[in-house]
């Protein structure tokens, strides 16, 4: 053999095995990117919560993503009294934990509202409370 024919011999032995992994058809693709907004939970949500004082309401969350600000309006209606209780905020998803916190038109009412998220998420239920030391909970669907 001469050196020519053995440096390419050498060349094809290093080279094939280089471009079999290169064509592999199973390899796994990249994961897509993550959304810093968890895109399933923007909508209109609704369903039955409580109080302490004004007893049994509906529940609506409106939960929007505009890039980076997901913000949030939250109605609790008391048909008994009949009341609404209206905040607008923020909400954030922090690991398997729904968190949104709201102020009422006067900027004197605090609200937040947690739940925890199970895969997929079909329902936001959890527990409110607010500034004035007031709580109840919340069980809610997408609508």
């Amino acid at each position: 053999m001469t050196v020519a024919s053995r440096r390419l011999a050498l060349a094809l032995a290093l080279c094939v095995p280089a471009v079999s992994l290169v064509a592999c058809g199973d390899d796994t693709p990249p994961a897509a990117p993550v959304e810093p907004t968890d895109r399933p939970l923007v909508g209109t949500w609704q369903g039955p919560g409580d109080g302490p004082y004004y007893g049994e309401a509906t529940v609506t969350l409106v939960l929007e993503a505009d890039g980076s600000d997901s913000t949030m309006a939250a109605d609790l209606y008391y048909p008994a009294r009949p009341t609404t209780v209206h905040v607008e905020g923020v909400w954030t998803v922090s690991g398997t934990q729904f968190t949104a916190t709201g102020y009422g038109d006067n900027g004197g009412l605090v609200m937040t509202f947690i739940a925890g998220l199970g895969r997929p998420t079909v329902r936001l239920s959890g527990a409110w409370s607010d500034n004035n030391g007031l709580h109840g909970t919340f069980d809610t669907i997408k609508q």
